[in-house]
C-alpha cells in the first residue's frame, strides 16, 4: 500500500507540474496574443493616419487650385467686363461668359450681376434678367473691383 500511494503522490505531482506548465503556456500565448493586437492596432492607426493626412493634402491642393482657378477666372472677365462698361452686350457678355468657363470642371454657371440685383449675362439662360438678393453676397464693397463672394451652396 504504501508503494501505491508513493506513486500516486508522483503522479499527482506530475498532473500538478503538467497543469502548472499548461497555465502558464497559455498565459504566455495570451501576452503574446495581447501584444501582437495591441501592435497590429497600433499599425491599423498609423496606416489610417497616414491615409487620411494624404486624403486632406489632396483636398488641400484641389480647393486652392479651385479657388486660384476661379479667382483668375473672374479677374480676367473683370477686366474684359470693364472694358465693355458703358453699354454692356448681353449676347456678347454670355458668350465671353460662357467661353470663360471651359475647362473649369469645378464651376457650373457665372454670371455677371449689376449693382441693383438684376443679372445681365450668364452661362445659364434661365438666369438673365432674374433679380438676386444681394444681402445673400454679404457686404459689397463699392471700389469698383473684382471680388469673388463666399461660397454659397446649392
Amino acid at each position: 500500500m504504501g508503494s501505491q500511494s508513493s506513486v500516486l503522490d508522483l503522479l499527482e505531482d506530475r498532473i500538478r507540474r503538467v497543469r502548472l506548465i499548461a497555465f502558464a503556456l497559455a498565459a504566455l500565448v495570451s501576452v503574446l496574443t495581447g501584444g501582437y493586437l495591441f501592435l497590429a492596432l497600433k499599425d491599423i492607426e498609423d496606416a489610417t493616419l497616414q491615409r487620411v493626412t494624404l486624403y486632406s493634402r489632396v483636398l488641400e491642393s484641389e480647393t486652392t487650385n479651385l479657388v486660384e482657378g476661379a479667382a483668375s477666372l473672374l479677374t480676367s472677365v473683370g477686366d474684359t467686363v470693364q472694358f465693355q462698361q458703358a453699354e454692356i452686350d448681353p449676347v456678347l457678355t454670355t458668350r465671353l461668359l460662357k467661353d470663360s468657363l471651359t475647362g473649369h470642371r469645378t464651376l457650373r454657371s457665372l454670371s455677371l450681376v449689376d449693382p441693383q440685383g438684376r443679372v445681365l449675362a450668364s452661362t445659364n439662360a434661365a438666369n438673365v434678367d432674374q433679380r438676386i438678393n444681394l444681402s445673400r453676397l454679404g457686404t459689397i464693397v463699392g471700389d469698383d473691383r473684382v471680388r469673388m463672394g463666399p461660397y454659397l451652396p446649392g
